[in-house]
Formats: structure tokens, sequence, C-alpha cells
């Protein structure tokens, strides 16, 4: 069987929806492995902070799974932000585990906030019929030095082994 997997940071809930919308529909992954995904549901808020919902309803995939990480406060208001996973196959079993620092609420637009930002590793498995695939989504952590193995990235990549460690497809 040959599954077709997109990644993408939708870059603060989808900031070029639409862009992000055609390319989705025109490649038709089987699944999407998405980061910086927005939850909200106030409609009078734009589609970038309710890209769980427009995805939902504008593509067609069978599950979805939200992990959150945090809670951004934007100039519009506060607004859950994480990764999700969108599959034509049926979630059944999910779970998420902080690299760094817990969910909290985060200054989103502050530079300040970006080497403490919470992240967290998304692990779902999905039913495929004749087997199961684990299937691992995160954002990593990261500073204002691209270039620096800090503890907290150490500790992320450790965190990442052990669970995808003795893991089957």
């Amino acid at each position: 069987m040959i599954v077709k997997v997109i990644s993408l940071n939708l870059w603060y809930g989808g900031k070029l929806f639409e862009d992000i919308l055609t390319f989705l529909r025109r490649e038709d992954a089987d699944i999407l492995l998405l980061q910086e995904v927005y939850s909200e549901t106030n409609h009078r808020l734009p589609k970038n902070y309710r890209s769980i919902e427009i995805l939902n309803q504008e593509l067609n995939y069978m599950s979805y799974d939200f992990a959150p990480a945090m809670l951004d406060k934007l100039p519009e208001g506060k607004v859950e932000s994480g990764n999700a996973v969108f599959s034509k196959f049926p979630i059944t079993s999910s779970h998420a585990t902080f690299f760094n620092e817990p969910y909290r609420v985060r200054e989103a637009l502050d530079p300040k906030e970006f080497p403490t930002t919470p992240r967290n590793l998304q692990h779902v498995t999905l039913d495929l019929g004749s087997k199961e695939l684990n299937v691992f989504n995160f954002q990593g952590v990261w500073d204002l030095d691209g270039d620096n193995f800090s503890p907290q990235r150490q500790h992320m990549s450790d965190v990442i082994i052990a669970a995808v460690k003795n893991r089957s497809m």
C-alpha cells in the first residue's frame, strides 16, 4: 500500500489560507501532519485562527486529531495553537508529549518567548485495515541561533527517540 503524507507548517494557522487549501486539494494526501494550527471557532475571527474548523469543512478527511501546545495571546484575543493530524484512515489512538514547557499562555508575537514556547510530540495510531500505522508530528524546539544544539533541543531529541523506538509501521 502506498500512503501519501504531507507535513506543513500553516504559519500562524494559515496566513496564506487560500493558497494552502489549493495546494492541499491538489495534492490530495492520505495523511496531513500540520503545525501552527489554531482551533478557535469564533466566526468573527479570520480563517487562520479557525484552521481546524476550515480544514475539516473544506477537505475530505475521515478523522483528525488536535494536540494543543499553548494558548496564544494575540491582538485578536487568545487562541489555542498546536499540531494536527488529518487522516483518510481512522485514528484509533492519540497522545501528546511535551518537550520542554508545559501547556501555557504565550505572548505569540514576542521573540523573547520563542526559545521557551511549549512544543509537543503528537502521536496518533491509524487503522489501515490490515495493519496499524504509528504517525508522529511535531514542531521543534528552537531559539534565535539555528545552529545551537541547546539542552532543550537535546531533550527534544531524546523524547522523539524514546517515542519511536521499537515502534513498527
